[in-house]
This record gives C-alpha cells, sequence and structure tokens, in this order.
C-alpha cells in the first residue's frame, strides 16, 4: 500500500493580508486506494451524458479526492448525486483536494437518493482529468 503525503503551506508576509498568524504549514499522510493518482480523458460533455468518476459503494466515508483539470482551456464540472446534489467546477489549471462523504445504501436499496456517486462532464470533448483518492 502506497502513502500521499500532502503539504499545504499558507502565508503572506509581504502583503499581510490578515491581522491573525497565517497558517504557514500542514503535513498530513494518507493510504492511496483505487491505484493512486490516474489521469484520463473526459469525452462527455453534458450533465445528461456525464461519466460516473467515482462509485460510493467502492469508498469509505470520509475518502479524500483529489480533481485537477490538466486541460489549457476546457472547464469539468463534477456533480455528487443524492439527497441534495453537490457541484465542483474546474476551470483549466484548477485542482480540488477535499473530504467527500461517499455512502453507499443498503442491497435492496440499491438506487436511493442517498447514494453519492460522483460524475463529470466537460465543455468540450479531450478534456484531461487527472484524479485519485486517499483514506
Amino acid at each position: 500500500m502506497a502513502t500521499l503525503k500532502t503539504i499545504l503551506g499558507i502565508g503572506s508576509e509581504e502583503y499581510q493580508v490578515t491581522s491573525g498568524k497565517l497558517l504557514t504549514s500542514l503535513t498530513k499522510d494518507y493510504t492511496v486506494t483505487e491505484g493512486g493518482i490516474v489521469t484520463t480523458e473526459i469525452d462527455a460533455t453534458t450533465e445528461g451524458t456525464a461519466v460516473k468518476l467515482l462509485s460510493a459503494c467502492t469508498h469509505a466515508l470520509g475518502t479524500k479526492v483529489y480533481l485537477r483539470n490538466l486541460h489549457a482551456t476546457n472547464t469539468l464540472k463534477f456533480k455528487c448525486t443524492g439527497g441534495t446534489n453537490y457541484e465542483i467546477v474546474l476551470t483549466p489549471g484548477q485542482f480540488a483536494f477535499f473530504p467527500w462523504t461517499a455512502t453507499c445504501p443498503e442491497p435492496e436499496d440499491e438506487d436511493h437518493a442517498t447514494n453519492l456517486h460522483m460524475f463529470v462532464f466537460a465543455s468540450a470533448v479531450d478534456t484531461t482529468l487527472e484524479y485519485g483518492t486517499f483514506i
């Protein structure tokens, strides 16, 4: 099993954007799941044709998700379905790293609204997505 070491640094000595002390670094190790970081091309261009990127039933509650739009001009949209729909939009070069509230329904209720799968579609075909899941 591999490990992802995340290091986040935030600060602004020159511009003093806040009166309080900013977080200067945060380090956390995560266990890599689902084969680490993967790059794929997204050809779906509408919400109706969006492809399932991650299945809630194969990820534990609280799985950390990394998404990065590698395309120079196209936008990626991610939808998490369920009782409340959530959307993430990544413009060219943007990335996201967040905890995912994946939940799997009971087997007899496989299509229930609380099943939070993650779908993705792009503003144009051949949009490159880099992604990974960690726990």
